[in-house]
């Protein structure tokens, strides 16, 4: 029964933050389309309205032409003039070719116009789709912050009445009800922080605090941290740094959140007795690749591009059993490219993953 309760405590939580995440993206979309729609009747009216201009000012000007050459008789003065010049070689060809230039300049000269009002049209569509996408970013910043505090404290109150620091509970059950609540809270905090640091990095709002980083002991710390995880299913964490390593520039913060997100979710597809690999290594311009590879399930190709997106995960969502969002790789991922670096993917189905972290050679830094 309590397996039950806490499963159905992770799954709670999970939809809570998918089905969150996605209400927000949804009204972002619409209050998008909205503009868009209205935008492109707006440009449709305008392209139409001047085409229509157009032909009325071709006409009317061809009709008041005939009128005025008629009236003013100039066809006749012109020939007369033509017979009077022909050393000139004023002909029809030369008429012809002056009218077109004419017409041609006036026709760019309209074109321009229009470009250049669907050019300020574009950019005023382009700031309302960001203000909209600011707006997001700061519903979730706030409700973020409403949703941690009462959070930290149910999780403060439980671990201390845990570690009996309020005195000692003489039923069992209530010490594993406690559990329970303590980490589903632990759950949706750290959910909570992915959905905020999704959003601040797709708002363009995350900067890194870079400093030099001790690649051996970030890669000691990335695997302290899932080493538990691998021990319950009895997998072997293999890793391989460089000797005499370059240090890495970079978020030391971030760059352990990533291989920690790459380490979490190769043990988490990885059947029991398996194996998973951490390696780093120098390339001939001094790059840093790090590669972290499993003997898991694997991904189909077609579904590769997939999941470095927010919420997306392989394989057929109804009828999953292990927990997760969705959102490591896309963090992972943003995060890297943040550092002007590239995440690459390959697996294959029933041989396991290989993803690799390529960081760009300036970031490399040789010791003096």
């Amino acid at each position: 029964m309590l397996y039950c309760y806490e499963h159905i405590g992770c799954i709670s939580t999970r939809g809570w933050a998918r089905n969150l995440f996605v209400v927000m993206n949804e009204t972002e979309q619409k209050f998008a389309r909205g503009k868009r729609r209205n935008e492109t009747l707006s440009r449709d009216t305008l392209v139409n309205h001047a085409n229509r201009t157009d032909a009325i000012i071709v006409i009317c000007a061809s009709v008041g032409m005939t009128f005025l050459g008629g009236y003013l008789d100039l066809f006749e003065r012109w020939h007369s003039f033509i017979r009077q010049h022909e050393n000139w070689e004023l002909d029809e060809i030369t008429i012809g070719v002056f009218s077109v230039a004419v017409l041609l300049i006036w026709y760019s000269w309209r074109r321009q116009k229009q470009a250049n009002l669907l050019k300020s049209i574009a950019l005023k569509q382009q700031a309302e789709a960001t203000e909209a996408s600011n707006a997001k970013t700061t519903f979730l910043a706030n409700m973020s912050h409403e949703l941690r505090t009462p959070l930290n404290s149910i999780i403060g109150y439980s671990e201390a009445i845990l570690t009996g620091a309020l005195g000692n509970l003489d039923n069992n059950k209530n010490n594993e009800y406690l559990l329970d609540i303590h980490n589903s809270g632990q759950h949706l905090l750290d959910l909570i922080n992915d959905i905020l640091d999704i959003s601040k990095i797709e708002s363009n709002k995350e900067t890194l605090e870079e400093r030099l980083i001790e690649v051996p002991v970030m890669m000691d710390n990335s695997l302290q941290r899932v080493r538990l995880l691998a021990e319950k299913k009895n997998i072997t964490l293999c890793v391989d740094a460089p000797e005499s390593p370059p240090k890495l520039l970079g978020d030391e913060r971030r760059v352990v959140q990533v291989f920690i997100n790459l380490l979490s979710n190769a043990i988490k597809f990885t059947p029991e007795d398996g194996q998973v690999s951490f390696v780093a290594e120098n390339d001939e311009k001094s790059s840093y690749i790090f590669r972290v590879s499993d003997t898991g399930i694997g991904i189909a190709k077609g579904e590769i591009s997939k999941v470095v997106k927010p919420f997306e995960q392989a394989g057929d969502i109804s009828s999953k059993t292990r927990e997760g969002t969705g959102l490591g790789l896309a963090i992972s991922n943003a995060l890297v490219l943040l550092h002007g670096g590239e995440l690459v993917i390959d697996s294959e189905l029933g041989k396991g993953t290989t993803v690799t972290v390529h960081f760009p050679p300036e970031r490399s830094i040789c010791p003096s």
